[in-house]
């Protein structure tokens, strides 16, 4: 019994997965990834601003309200309130 493959079986669909997970990578490697040109007048990338914020806010105690999560590859805030409060205004 032959059967008529619909058009939208035929297609295939590509998706690049350009994604590194940084998670268990040294100081030294991720500093020899070729850095890409800033733009917008940004002093400082958003990714490694949030790491030194995380960083300062678990050296100050604060981590109960921010942290990251124990595999590294995302944060959460547990006080939302407190967050707006007293983190964000620093």
């Amino acid at each position: 019994m032959t059967t008529k493959k619909h058009e939208s079986d035929r297609r295939r669909h590509l998706i690049v997965h350009d994604y590194h997970d940084y998670a268990n990578v040294t100081q030294e490697e991720a500093e020899a990834v070729p850095k890409k040109r800033r733009r917008g007048g940004v002093v400082t990338p958003f990714p490694i601003k949030l790491m030194e914020t995380l960083e300062k806010i678990e050296a100050d105690g604060y981590d109960h309200i921010i942290s990251w999560q124990p595999h590294g590859r995302c944060f959460v805030i547990h006080k939302q309130r407190q967050f707006a409060d007293q983190i964000l205004p620093e």
